[in-house]
């Protein structure tokens, strides 16, 4: 039973374009991936902007393909069987590149935070030290410091 469905192939390039822009935000994040593991911030910070932008792309295709459902384009029991097996099939292929970038970015996710409560515990480190320093200024000079001198950093 075929049918001369003039939204199919709309709604299939959509799908592609969905497809391909999964798939290049697949990409960006290996190489999100790589970067994070080497905490290289400046190329982190490109890439996650990439990132943006394919799911920006991604956004952008979900809104034309609602906008298709909201006029009335005809429904999926008024499809072939060979387009409904061709948009299933690409419809798999989206969730399962989804799935992949998910599972990666919890990965990221989990690196980035474990990098960032290093950093943090470095900080109060050096935090602490400065209370050394302070002490040691006021045992050498007494409490009767000059008032030039400056023992807050």
């Amino acid at each position: 039973m075929e049918t001369n469905n003039s939204a199919f192939p709309v709604l299939f390039n959509l799908l592609e374009s969905k497809m391909d822009a999964f798939k290049d935000f697949l990409c960006v994040t290996m190489s999100l991936k790589d970067f994070s593991e080497s905490n290289d911030m400046d190329q982190i910070g490109k890439l996650l902007k990439k990132c943006d932008h394919y799911i920006n792309v991604i956004d952008r295709i979900d809104r034309k393909i609602e906008t298709m459902k909201d006029n009335n384009s005809p429904r999926a029991s008024t499809l072939s069987d060979v387009e409904k097996e061709k948009i299933r099939i690409i419809i798999k292929s989206i969730e399962k590149t989804a799935k992949k970038a998910g599972l990666l970015n919890k990965e990221i996710e989990t690196t980035l935070t474990n990098y960032h409560n290093t950093l943090k515990k470095r900080l109060l480190t050096t935090n602490h030290s400065r209370d050394g320093v302070k002490r040691y200024v006021l045992k050498e000079y007494g409490k009767n410091q000059p008032r030039f001198l400056d023992t807050k950093f």
